[in-house]
């Protein structure tokens, strides 16, 4: 959404040749831009990392208020919408975080699919290619797929529906 007017004739280009459309975004971004994709887009794909504003804040640089809001808002007003937790070790992975995200989808006035992304270490070449600094150890594997399986039933025991 960093580019919007360019990204919206992009996505209504698409639509006018009969091209389905998905965007991912962080939903970071002012209500009307979201507004406009969610109209535009046949599906919005957003994360939600961290339930915890402080945390959220310390990890990423920003509060998560306003992409909360922004979930909020696409959920209430019927959009496609798909949640993703991107699992990151020592991040996101932990039970309160999962839990708390459980507890916010869950309120929301409809019923929004969540799925897990596991830890992709070979995210390590894109921080090479941006000459960006790695912060995980360089033998970083993804979370066992017991632990994922964990953490979905925690979503599941909050009545959501997990896209495994």
């Amino acid at each position: 959404m960093a580019s919007p007017a360019f990204s919206l004739e992009i996505l209504r280009g698409c639509r006018e040749r009969g091209i389905g459309t998905s965007i991912e975004t962080s939903l970071y971004a002012k209500p009307e831009t979201v507004d406009a994709f969610a109209e535009t887009a046949d599906q919005v794909i957003a994360d939600i990392k961290l339930i915890d504003p402080a945390r959220h804040k310390a990890a990423t640089g920003v509060d998560n208020a306003l992409i909360l809001s922004n979930i909020e808002r696409l959920a209430s007003g019927g959009a496609n919408l798909l949640l993703r937790v991107p699992l990151i070790p020592g991040y996101t992975d932990d039970d309160e975080n999962i839990t708390g995200i459980a507890r916010f989808v869950a309120s929301l006035e409809r019923q929004i699919p969540v799925e897990l992304l596991n830890f992709n270490p070979m995210c390590r070449d894109k921080y090479d290619a941006m000459r960006e600094e790695y912060a995980f150890s360089p033998d970083q594997r993804e979370i066992s797929e017991q632990r994922v399986q964990e953490l979905n039933q925690i979503l599941e025991s909050h009545g959501l529906t997990v896209i495994k």
